[in-house]
């Protein structure tokens, strides 16, 4: 079992650390995709970067889970979102996405490594050495319910925008080009709002200091990018809706 007094300072200093990131990334954009730039080390691939950046914190997560006695509904459901997740973002949208000849930096791919690794250790940890489960009143409730919910919506909005992203273009054709379809019609970084349902359903699903850190995490990283693909849309295309929010529709 983790005790409790062991998960609440991990909570605060990797919330600290997720501030502080946020408050970085809204002055300087992490060098990869429409914001690559040079002066950040070495290259990889960026296929096999996207892959070993994120396998990580799908193979943890699934070795944690299957070490542990945790097989009551709420570490089983949890360790599936998460899962299904991770093996997208490692082993399908690599293969998907229009990556052939460009690269990223490897500090990037590093960094987020280091990143995965601490996250997934922490929530699995929290989820199947920590967490006590209530069979399957723990996933009936009204807050995990709410939760499987948000994570579906959210997962479903992260895809579909991930379609439209790489269905702009017909094959051979390079650069970018405004998208129109799906959410998109509202904000910029539909994708990226959709990551965040995801992450604050598996929060209120899993009910516990771990998985809001990563919500928290999520919005850091990702809220930041989104206000610079906002900039960077407008400062690109003079015909860029006017209307269009950032990251939350009709707000911001």
């Amino acid at each position: 079992m983790v005790p409790e007094a062991w998960i609440i300072p991990v909570f605060w200093v990797w919330v600290t650390v997720a501030v502080v990131t946020f408050s970085v990334l809204f002055f300087t954009s992490a060098p990869y995709g429409r914001h690559e730039r040079e002066g950040w080390g070495p290259k990889v691939p960026a296929r096999l970067g996207w892959i070993i950046m994120e396998a990580p914190s799908f193979f943890l997560i699934v070795a944690l889970y299957a070490a542990s006695d945790a097989r009551g509904p709420l570490p089983t459901i949890a360790v599936g979102l998460w899962g299904g997740h991770y093996a997208y973002r490692s082993f399908i949208y690599p293969f998907l996405a229009r990556l052939t000849g460009k690269k990223m930096p490897a500090l990037i791919a590093a960094l987020a490594i280091v990143f995965n690794l601490a996250n997934a250790g922490f929530n699995g940890l929290v989820l199947f050495y920590g967490q006590v489960s209530e069979g399957w009143g723990a996933v009936l409730g009204i807050h995990a319910v709410l939760g499987l919910v948000l994570f579906a919506i959210g997962f479903t909005v992260h895809v579909h925008s991930d379609h439209v992203l790489r269905t702009l273009r017909a094959p051979g054709e390079t650069g970018y080009r405004i998208p129109n379809r799906g959410l998109h019609r509202w904000v910029s970084s539909p994708n990226y709002l959709g990551e965040c349902a995801q992450w604050a359903g598996f929060a209120l699903l899993t009910w516990n200091l771990a998985s809001l850190s990563f919500f928290i995490w999520t919005a850091a990283n990702l809220v930041p990018r989104a206000h610079r693909h906002a900039q960077w849309y407008r400062e690109t295309f003079t015909d860029y809706p006017e209307e269009r929010r950032i990251i939350i529709p009709f707000v911001w």
